[in-house]
């Protein structure tokens, strides 16, 4: 990965490239999630990462590149190893104060590398494909074992919870809040757990994170008995979600896949169709988002009507050279339970 992004270094007038602190292009590139950094690529030669403190001996067993630890004069230690008079940072991830400071300590012009960074993690390795491919299986494995459980689960909040607690027992973390929205509590599409008791359409919206690397997926389910209507609101949504996913094909874009989706399902279909997925749940993407073989995006298309209900369902797909492939694998029949508590 490193040696790739510096070959497009190379293209540009820049010498060396900084990235800080969380920046989640560290852990892309070094492999280890940090706080107080500052991973340095040169053009040529061996990238270095610059820790604060305690944490360099922890991040020196698992980083993919050299550590340094340091003191909090994080940028005078990189000067000190690397001379630059073009330095290539991700505008959106520095701050103004940052920005002068590496122009004041090295000297150097600031040109920004965001679409570099951002064309060369949408195509992802087979490495990063089989990470979330398993966190996927994972995700795929905790919603059974919820489904197998959920009869006995009263709200929202009783469903988060198992969720956390399982992940925790299986030692991945969440790779973000989960989502369970309830009734009326599922046409919000970012709604947080409550304790709201488990009715009708149920969105169930989650993933892990497995070796740095996402999941996310969706499922709606029903409690209780569903009506003709429901059944035919959900099917609806079905549709549209298969055909998003079929029509993710190389040269294809993630704009035109959105608005045949938006066509199809009007003026209740509130957010984007789906999103570039790796290191963050929501990966840096281009726009416009053209399909490459190997981009891995959700398809999440959704229906909401406020003070009833929503659906949503989501899978995470790999864009292959032939079919496209939902490395996702929970059904996506409509399943109903009734609660037993």
């Amino acid at each position: 990965m490193i040696q790739h992004f510096q070959k497009r270094l190379s293209e540009t007038p820049c010498d060396l490239a900084l990235f800080f602190d969380s920046d989640s292009n560290i852990t892309y590139f070094a492999g280890v999630r940090t706080e107080r950094a500052c991973l340095a690529i040169p053009k040529e030669g061996e990238a270095i990462l610059f820790v604060v403190g305690f944490e360099a001996d922890r991040h020196a067993q698992n980083s993919t590149t050299n550590v340094i630890k340091t003191d909090r004069k994080i940028l005078e230690k990189a000067a000190e190893q690397f001379r630059a008079k073009n330095i290539g940072i991700v505008s959106s991830a520095v701050t103004y104060a940052d920005a002068k400071n590496i122009q004041d300590i090295f000297g150097a012009q600031l040109y920004d590398v965001s679409e570099i960074i951002t064309a060369q993690r949408a195509v992802k390795t087979d490495g990063e494909i089989a990470r979330i491919k398993k966190a996927c299986a994972i995700t795929d494995e905790l919603f059974g074992e919820l489904i197998q459980t959920i009869g006995t689960l009263a709200t929202e909040r009783d469903c988060a919870n198992f969720l956390k607690t399982r992940m925790m027992e299986r030692g991945v973390e969440p790779s973000f809040t989960p989502i369970i929205a309830t009734a009326a509590n599922a046409a919000i599409p970012h709604h947080e757990p409550t304790d709201a008791k488990l009715n009708g359409f149920t969105v169930i919206d989650f993933g892990v994170v497995f070796k740095n690397y996402c999941s996310d997926m969706t499922r709606t389910v029903f409690a209780g008995t569903p009506t003709a209507k429901d059944k035919e609101h959900y099917e609806r949504v079905l549709a549209v979600q298969e055909d998003s996913i079929a029509s993710c094909i190389p040269g294809a874009t993630l704009e035109e896949v959105h608005d045949a989706a938006k066509k199809k399902l009007g003026e209740a279909f509130i957010h984007r169709i789906g999103h570039s997925l790796g290191i963050d749940v929501h990966d840096t993407q281009p726009t416009p988002y053209a399909f490459q073989e190997n981009c891995i995006v959700t398809m999440e298309p959704g229906i909401y009507f406020p003070g009833k209900f929503g659906i949503r369902i989501e899978d995470d797909v790999v864009i292959t050279n032939k079919t496209p492939n939902a490395l996702t694998q929970t059904p996506k029949t409509l399943l109903r339970f009734h609660s037993r508590r």
